[in-house]
């Protein structure tokens, strides 16, 4: 949250620190959720691509292991970068607040208008406004303003997207090369084929 103070000073704006960690944990939540988001798509994409792989891998020009190795290693690796941009997302305290003010009407626009005060010293009206921000979250679960089923949600679609991927990857891992069906009737044939003397 150091980035988000030095985001705010940079623009100018003397933020409240106790409305800041009052705004945190809306965040976190939010970044959970695009990341479960972000792996159940991540999952199920690379799930499809060893699916429709599966029939290179019969025909013996991949082996299946290998594949499935490969495929978990891209979904790990690609799991990994999306939780970096997640963790650096819903920076802005604004997006936020917004969000918070959407929940909860009664605060009228305080809250944004809180965010928005600058200056070292702050008229008796500007410190109301934050002190009456203040008392609303303490009265009020802000971290409410994103339903927890959201969140549970977004958790159960990312694992069963995981669970998906799993079945895919082990039937590509146990998968063997199956025997071209033309080469196997030929090896049929072969003992039924007679020489005759004086046949071409």
């Amino acid at each position: 949250w150091a980035d988000l103070d030095v985001r705010v000073q940079t623009k100018g704006l003397q933020m409240n620190q106790g409305l800041l960690d009052q705004i945190r944990p809306v965040a976190k939540k939010l970044q959970r959720i695009r990341f479960w988001r972000a792996f159940a798509v991540i999952a199920v994409v690379t799930a499809i691509a060893g699916w429709l792989m599966k029939e290179q891998v019969d025909d013996g020009l991949v082996l299946g292991w290998t594949l499935a190795l490969v495929l978990l290693g891209i979904a790990l690796g690609s799991a990994l970068i999306a939780s970096l941009i997640c963790r650096f997302s819903y920076r802005n305290p604004r997006h936020i607040a917004r969000q918070i003010e959407e929940r909860f009407p009664n605060l009228d626009g305080r809250l944004l208008t809180a965010l928005s005060q600058q200056g070292e010293s702050l008229g008796y009206l500007q410190r109301r406004v934050i002190g009456e921000a203040k008392e609303h979250s303490h009265r009020n679960r802000w971290s409410d303003a994103v339903s927890s089923g959201q969140l549970a949600l977004s958790r159960l679609s990312g694992l069963a997207a995981f669970a998906l991927l799993a079945v895919i990857l082990t039937m590509l891992a146990v998968s063997e090369a199956r025997l071209e069906p033309a080469v196997a009737s030929r090896s049929d044939r072969s003992s039924d084929v007679q020489i005759l003397p004086g046949n071409a």
